[in-house]
Parts: structure tokens; sequence; C-alpha cells
């Protein structure tokens, strides 16, 4: 035992053999707290690498079967829940990421083939796939924001999960036109490239929320109107993103005229 007062050590007793002060309460609270210390010890869970990676390998393999129910029958997703949430996510993630890389890999092969390279053998990779990642973010985002509106104007039970949930599984055939979009990227096959990055922003960003909201509509209140919510839907999507990019393509003129001015 320690004395609180002058820290003299001894094996027992109640009383200080130096000071006299009081030890019973000190080393009781010593032991307790080395008590609780031990229990939290023993009872903290322990996250090891190996739990990390099995838990990827479920959701890899959940997320496979997800994508494969929904390239057969992209119908099913209207039926999803909050807890297809994920699901939804990830998909969304892959439409952008091979977005991007589509055109990256097709403007670097041109790059290549043209020989604007100067010394550089390829255009930096995450500077121009960040960006395109960007735009195609904001392309969803618009898109999503306005599905939102609608639903609320509609009084729609759709929560923010939920939307994600079937958007993202309606568009999984046009995430997997993506990936095969990088092959023509790669290859440097630009009418192919274009060819399905367009059709596939078309229907995404236009064509699936109308579908979205039609399909919602027949089922709830907004049925009578359901034709001018859907059409509505794509007229609103179409507006915000020419108000958006009209402004940040303004904004970059006025930038480079800025630049400009100094010579």
């Amino acid at each position: 035992m320690k004395c609180p007062q002058c820290n003299h050590e001894q094996g027992s007793g109640k009383f200080c053999g130096v000071c006299g002060s009081p030890l019973s309460s000190a080393g009781a609270s010593v032991e307790t707290e080395q008590a609780a210390t031990a229990a939290t010890m023993e009872h903290k869970p322990v996250t090891t690498n190996s739990e990390s990676v099995e838990k990827v390998k479920k959701f890899s393999g959940d997320y496979g079967q997800g994508a494969l129910r929904f390239l057969k029958r992209p119908s099913l997703a209207f039926r999803a829940g909050e807890t297809a949430f994920a699901q939804g996510l990830a998909t969304l993630i892959i439409y952008m990421v091979a977005y991007s890389l589509s055109i990256y890999f097709l403007a670097n092969s041109l790059f290549k083939q043209m020989g604007f390279g100067l010394g550089v053998q390829s255009l930096p990779f995450f500077g121009v796939t960040s960006r395109l990642f960007l735009i195609s973010l904001i392309g969803i985002v618009i898109c999503l924001a306005a599905l939102f509106v609608m639903a609320r104007f509609m009084n729609l039970q759709m929560s923010v999960k939920r939307l994600i949930a079937q958007y993202g599984g309606l568009i999984t055939p046009f995430a997997a036109i993506n990936v095969i979009a990088i092959i023509f990227g790669l290859s440097g096959a630009m009418s192919m490239t274009m060819l399905l990055l367009g059709g596939s922003a078309f229907f995404v960003l236009i064509l699936v929320p109308a579908l979205f909201i039609y399909h919602h509509g027949l089922t709830s209140k907004a049925e009578p109107h359901v034709f001018y919510w859907s059409t509505g839907t794509s007229l609103l999507i179409m507006i915000v993103s020419y108000l958006f990019w009209n402004w940040v393509i303004s904004d970059m003129l006025d930038e480079l005229d800025s630049f400009l001015s100094f010579f």
C-alpha cells in the first residue's frame, strides 16, 4: 500500500506508519480502478485486419448478387428499401468512376496518338479524373435533388436513403455500360466511347428520373397528373443543369478574360 499523503509504501495496515493517514480508502480506490481497467481491456472488441477483409468480401459478394439481379430486372429496384442504400450508393460511385476513367483513357489515347506530349508521356491521371468525377457528381446530385423535391410535392413517402437505393438500382445497367466504355476508351475508339457515355448519361440524368416519378406517381394520389410530374422532373433537371453550368462557364470565361487583360 502507498500513503496518499506522504507516499510512504508499506505492506499492510489501515494507517500509514509514518504520518498516520488512513490507507483503506486509497487502497480500495486503487484496487477498484485496476479492476475496472482490467474488465475494460478484457471486454474491449478488437478489430483485426482479417475481420475487415471478411466484411469487404461479404459486401462485395452481396453487391455482385444485387447488381446481377438489377441487371436482369431493373424494375426490381422500385421495391428496394433503405436497407439497400449501400447497394445503390456503390452503384452511383461505380457509374461516376467508370465515366471519369472512360473519358480519361480516351483523351489520353488521343493525346499520345496526336503527339501533343512535348516530352510528357501521358495526361495527369488524378488531375483529370478528379475533375471528371466532380462533373459527374454534380449531375447526379442535381438529379437526386430534383427527384427528392418532386417526391415531396407529390406527397410520396420517400426518404433520401430509399431514393438513393432505388435510383442506384435503376441505373445499374448504365453503370455497366460505362464500365464497357472504359475498354473502348483504352483503345482510343472515340465514336464508341462517346456513344456509350452519351447514351448512358441521357438515360441516367433525363429518362430514368422521369420513369422513377412516373412509376411512383401511378401508385400514389398523384396518378391523374403523373405525366406532368414525370416530364416536369426531366425539365427541372435540364433547367437547373443549364443554369449551373452556364454560371460555371461564365465565371471561367470572366477569369480567363481577366487573365488575358494583363497581356
